[in-house]
């Protein structure tokens, strides 16, 4: 997660937090689930904890789920839709768990006021800096949201998606990404067995394979001509 949520946690918290942090998100222990909003709330993305497990992790490789890409979406038009998506997902999610205070407002209001503190007490440079860093943060954990389930699609069964599988998520299996990013790259394993630590995500080899790692595919999403070139001919066929 420097790809934060893959991505998101450094003001300089260091790339690693946000691996373990996509963990933590799926994490029973109160102190876990704690931490992880913590720190996507010091990036602005707090809301995204909500929608990841509540929404997401249902609606995965479906038209519904706004982190999931479709084959025709370049990574610049996916990502105002997925930027909407989350934040309103998260809206209407917190309002469904019947509590007097909703959670992702919540989470945006105190990001706010983190932000206020910081250009009041440290100052415009320390206050830019910190937006800046927290926009490329949220922009790398957009950019791994893409490319986890670009053109990957769930049939629906008697007006119902399918039991997501192995096939409806990309795995990556590099070594470097492994190590740095607390194996999220295996995340065909995250979303089959989410509850499992990072330590026992595994890979799939029945799902499509990324040919680079998370630095090199967040990378290659941005460049759309270059991506369609490299990715379409991975993509699976109709089965």
């Amino acid at each position: 997660f420097f790809f934060k949520q893959k991505t998101a946690y450094e003001i300089p918290k260091r790339d690693w937090s946000s691996d373990v942090c996509s963990s933590d998100l799926h994490r029973r222990a109160l102190i876990d689930r704690a931490l992880s909003r913590l720190l996507l709330l010091s990036i602005g993305f707090g809301h995204y904890a909500i929608e990841h497990n509540r929404g997401h992790h249902r609606r995965a490789a479906t038209r519904e789920d706004p982190a999931t890409a479709r084959k025709e979406e370049c990574f610049w038009t996916f990502l105002p839709r997925y930027l909407v998506g989350i934040l309103r997902d998260s809206i209407r999610l917190s309002r469904e768990q019947k509590i007097v205070i909703n959670e992702a407002l919540a989470l945006i209001a105190l990001s706010t006021m983190l932000f206020i503190s910081l250009f009041y007490f440290l100052g415009v440079k320390v206050g830019t800096f910190c937006i800046l860093q927290s926009t490329v943060a949220i922009l790398l954990v957009a950019a791994i949201d893409y490319v986890e389930h670009w053109g990957l699609v769930r049939e629906e069964i008697n007006g119902k998606p399918e039991r997501i599988g192995p096939q409806h998520t990309w795995d990556c299996a590099n070594y470097c990404s492994d190590l740095m990013l607390f194996n999220l790259p295996r995340h065909a394993s995250h979303h089959l067995e989410p509850s499992l630590n990072c330590d026992a995500l595994y890979r799939s080899s029945d799902s499509p394979q990324m040919p680079f790692g998370y630095a090199g595919m967040a990378l290659l999403a941005m460049i759309p001509p270059l991506f369609k070139y490299v990715m379409s001919p991975r993509l699976p066929g109709p089965s």
